[in-house]
């Protein structure tokens, strides 16, 4: 599992078009972390909250399928509870979307089973933060 898990890793950290679902305008929030950090990073970010309308300018989608509309989405960071996972997920599956990263908190019994059931993997349990601070570092 861990040799898979970081191929998955590996593998999503390669795409540039990155959705962070859960995106948000609070500083001390991880979602703000996670937009901000990709950003920094150059990916292109994409942020998705359903009540924001920008985050830094930038243009906020209200869910993943709209924001699938104007832009090619290669992967997903879900910073959201899992009662609202569970159903983005469901969008990644309908748009295609393989690279899928939850961060610590997110996952759950169901959107683990249902993402095995439809062949979908995840990258779980593990802190896109300190994935990318790591190849930051030893890049460096």
């Amino acid at each position: 599992m861990e040799k898979n898990i970081d191929s998955l890793i590996e593998n999503f950290l390669q795409i540039q078009t990155i959705a962070v679902v859960g995106a948000t305008n609070k500083t001390e929030k991880w979602g703000y972390k996670v937009f901000t950090t990709l950003q920094k990073h150059g990916y292109n970010a994409i942020p998705i909250h359903p009540t924001l309308s920008e985050i830094q300018k930038i243009k906020v989608y209200p869910n993943l399928t709209k924001a699938c509309q104007e832009h090619h989405i290669e992967g997903v960071s879900l910073i959201v509870p899992p009662s609202v996972a569970l159903e983005v997920i469901q969008e990644c599956h309908q748009h295609g979307i393989q690279h899928i990263w939850l961060q610590p908190g997110v996952e759950s019994q169901e959107i683990l089973q249902w993402a095995n059931q439809h062949s979908l993997p995840l990258i779980y349990q593990r802190c896109i933060l300190k994935e990318l601070e790591k190849r930051h570092t030893t890049s460096t």
